[in-house]
């Protein structure tokens, strides 16, 4: 007898977490705002190279204003949390502030496009157009995500199910990326004009697809998740005083801002440029990520075999191991390709369980402050995010600046101090950062243990 096909019931309000079924759909449509959250960082990623390349701006000039800016998300990312934990609208509490995500593009193509200003004209233009990028675009599209997924699906196999899935296409586009990128900056992006094709090129597909989400998947669950957890609003100081008591959640910021450090402050466009002699050949690390998808199959099996902490620390491991055969083997094509998929995999867990590690963090939090503070809760995490990101592109500037580092678009040669920078962020600096993230993601499994059984 021919099984009957059960027919999706999520929208349906008698719907419970016990019996809910997802319409296939909703799977890509909710992975778009992640998607095109996660291009914007790669390419966000480049504006120091951008910035000393082509606008021929300082190196130590360009960290210093990536770090201000960061500063404004100390006050923003907060504030955007607590805003959104008092929201109530007919949408929902989450899903509105998905309209920042085409606006978060809108800035990403003005800031690629700095006008010929002259030298303290284009500072100022950089720093704002990437404070109002990061500190108000980003932290409302990103602040909510908890929360909305939260709202939006009510069993916790089907979170799951549906982040990993979001992680397995996110790791595809950002393979596609890795692979294309590289060939767009050595041919299109060997001019300043040509930056703003290359962020256009990215900005309309993903804006387009960073809103499918808010247009089509609603709260399901409304106040009566709030009423579960909490009796009454929580004012200010309340909220920050019940965040200070929530370990987790700093031990995860910890990890993102170093995970994001790590990819950002690698150096590699310098690297391949100064080292290898060719951006392009960047592209051959690219193709040694195809392995992740496989890979990425197997996280919701081993998420439940194992537990999302420990998974996190094996991650951790692999990782670390692939960070030791690149500064092992920092010529060797073929080593470094093999290292860049090893370094890859150890960071799904975190990459792809984001969601799932901040729905964690809110749990203890509530556990152990007796205060629902999920929307700054799920603030800090997108916060640490965008704090990794800045201050590895700082970091970078810094030590270029230090090194002396020539910043001209037409420089055809680096001092040896220079080139030695590059080949120490490059190799040596990703080691120190994973044996970090490996030392906090143990913390992180210890800590949640002792409140979370």
């Amino acid at each position: 007898m021919k099984k009957e096909k059960l027919r999706a019931n999520w929208a349906d309000p008698s719907t419970t977490a016990e019996n809910e079924r997802l319409p296939r759909w909703l799977k890509w449509v909710w992975s778009g705002r992640g998607i095109a959250f996660s291009l914007n960082f790669l390419l966000m990623a480049q504006v120091t190279y951008y910035c000393t390349d082509m606008l021929g701006m300082p190196a130590a000039v360009v960290g210093t204003l990536l770090l201000v800016s960061k500063v404004f998300d100390a006050f923003t990312d907060v504030m955007a949390g607590y805003i959104i934990d008092r929201t109530k609208t007919k949408w929902g509490k989450a899903r509105p502030y998905d309209i920042f995500m085409p606006l978060t593009w809108l800035c990403t193509v003005l800031l690629f496009s700095t006008p010929n200003f002259g030298m303290v004209g284009k500072c100022i233009y950089v720093f704002l157009l990437y404070t109002i990028t990061n500190s108000v675009c980003c932290t409302f599209a990103s602040c909510g995500d908890g929360i909305y997924l939260k709202r939006a699906i009510r069993s916790e196999n089907n979170k799951v199910s549906v982040t990993s899935f979001q992680g397995a296409l996110l790791m595809l586009f950002s393979i596609a990326v890795g692979i294309i990128m590289p060939q767009l900056i050595s041919t299109v992006g060997a001019t300043k004009s040509g930056w703003t094709i290359i962020a256009l090129v990215y900005a309309v597909p993903m804006a387009i697809i960073g809103s499918l989400r808010m247009l089509t998947v609603k709260e399901v669950l409304g106040d009566e998740v709030d009423a579960a957890t909490e009796t009454k609003k929580v004012a200010f100081k309340d909220a920050v005083r019940a965040l200070s008591k929530n370990k987790l959640i700093f031990l995860l910021m910890i990890l993102v801002v170093v995970y994001q450090m790590i990819s950002t402050a690698n150096g590699l466009t310098y690297y391949f440029k100064w080292i290898f002699g060719d951006i392009g050949l960047a592209s051959m690390l690219g193709l040694a990520s195809l392995v992740i998808p496989l890979v990425l199959i197997f996280i919701p099996a081993l998420t439940r075999k194992i537990g999302t902490s420990k998974l996190m620390v094996v991650g951790m491991i692999v990782n670390l191991v692939g960070c030791v055969l690149r500064m092992i083997f920092p010529y060797n094509i073929g080593m470094l390709m093999l290292a860049q998929a090893l370094t890859l995999i150890g960071v799904l867990p975190l990459s792809s369980l984001l969601s799932i590690y901040t729905l964690e963090c809110m749990d203890y939090g509530q556990k152990v402050s007796g205060v629902n503070i999920d929307g700054v809760t799920g603030a800090l995490s997108g916060f640490a995010m965008k704090v990794g990101s800045a201050v590895g592109s700082a970091i970078m500037g810094f030590m270029m600046g230090a090194s002396g580092y020539i910043s001209d678009p037409v420089a055809t040669a680096q001092p040896e101090s220079a080139i030695g920078m590059i080949r120490f962020m490059f190799a040596t600096m990703p080691v120190i950062f994973a044996v970090v993230t490996l030392v906090v993601g143990y913390l992180y499994t210890t800590t949640k243990k002792k409140v979370l059984k």
